[in-house]
Formats: C-alpha cells, structure tokens, sequence
C-alpha cells in the first residue's frame, strides 16, 4: 500500500498536541513495554525461540482504555537480544553512521510541530467515505474525518499529511496518506484500518 502502512501507532512516530483528543508528544513510551518471544517470518508471526527477557504487560494507548495491539504483537518484541544483522556494517558505512547523529522524528523540531499525531474520538464521530486515489488499495470505511482531525504539518501543507484517528468505543484504528478536504468532500492518496486488539492483517494488496 502507498505510503499509508508506514506508520500502524508505531513507537518510531512522533506525537504532539494539537487540540483536544490529539495525544501528546512522548506519549506512546509507556504503551511499548511489551517484550514478547515472537519474530516476523514470510508466513507471519512464528514464536522466537531465543529466550528474550519480558516487561510489564502492555499499557493501554493513551486517552483509551485500547490496547496497542495485543502483546504477542510483533510490534512489542524486544530485538535487543538478537544476532545482528550479517549487512549491518555495509549499511552504517552507507549512512556515513560515524559521523552522523541519529535523527528519529520524535515531535518538534526547532520550534515547528513534526511528526504524526493522532485524534481520538467517540463511537459516535461522524463518519465519511473519503475518495481515495488508490482505492483498490485502500480499506473503504467509513472514517472519523472531521475538523478536529489532526493532519500531519498541518491542512494542505503539501507534504504526506498522514492522518490518524482512534476510535475509542471500538478501539479501531483508521489512517490515511496525502489527505485533504475540498469542499465538503474529503479525499486521501489511501486509507486503511485496523483492529488494536487483534494481530489480524490487512487484505492482501
């Protein structure tokens, strides 16, 4: 999918406040926790068998009684026991690692609001079926788009303006690319959803 399965709530997102129901920058640290014995194979999630040490269970995602996926999640896995990688050093030689700093995109920079934040919303938000660009890629819908959405860099700023809102009475998570209201109508490149509670994925392609 285009651009939109970058970021599922993933702890490599930055998160700030915006208004009310957009969760604050940093917020998600607390919500990682989880260090489960599972791996990412071609067939999906598989039970690691290199023991790896465990953590708290998961906390719920801020201003939700939600999960952030189930704990078995790939997502929760703790990789910092695990062999590195046999093209580690060809990569880091290939960022010039020595001598640059690692930049993640963890909230404001300078001053000027970055990252991807995301709305929270009631069971009872008006929902909208966006045109998407990429329909037959995307997820149809309906989603939570309103004017209290959080775009990212901000309404017709121009660049990815990824969106996410969290439905908190059925803790489904909805997203979408390059989005934007014209009009009455909103449109996006692409969207998709997801369920926080369960490992289920998306329809292939």
């Amino acid at each position: 999918m285009r651009r939109t399965d970058t970021a599922r709530v993933s702890s490599s997102r930055a998160l700030r406040t915006a208004a009310a129901g957009v969760v604050t920058a940093g917020a998600l640290t607390a919500a990682f926790a989880v260090t489960p014995s599972a791996v990412a194979s071609p067939g999906g999630l598989r039970h690691n068998p290199i023991p790896v040490r465990t953590a708290p269970t998961s906390a719920n995602l801020p201003g939700t009684s939600c999960p952030v996926f189930p704990a078995d999640n790939i997502w929760h896995a703790d990789v910092s026991h695990l062999p590195v990688n046999v093209h580690s050093a060809a990569w880091l030689s290939h960022m010039q690692a020595s001598t640059r700093n690692l930049h993640p995109d963890f909230g404001p920079s300078g001053g000027v609001p970055y990252g991807i934040g995301f709305t929270v919303v009631a069971g009872s938000h008006a929902k909208v079926a966006p045109v998407f660009d990429y329909a037959d890629e995307s997820d149809p819908g309906p989603y939570p788009l309103g004017s209290d959405t959080f775009i990212e860099g901000g309404a017709n700023s121009g660049g990815d303006m990824h969106a996410i809102m969290v439905d908190s009475s059925t803790c489904r998570l909805y997203e979408t690319w390059d989005t934007r209201q014209v009009g009455s109508v909103w449109h996006a490149g692409s969207g998709a959803t997801w369920d926080l509670g369960s490992n289920a994925l998306r329809t292939a392609g």
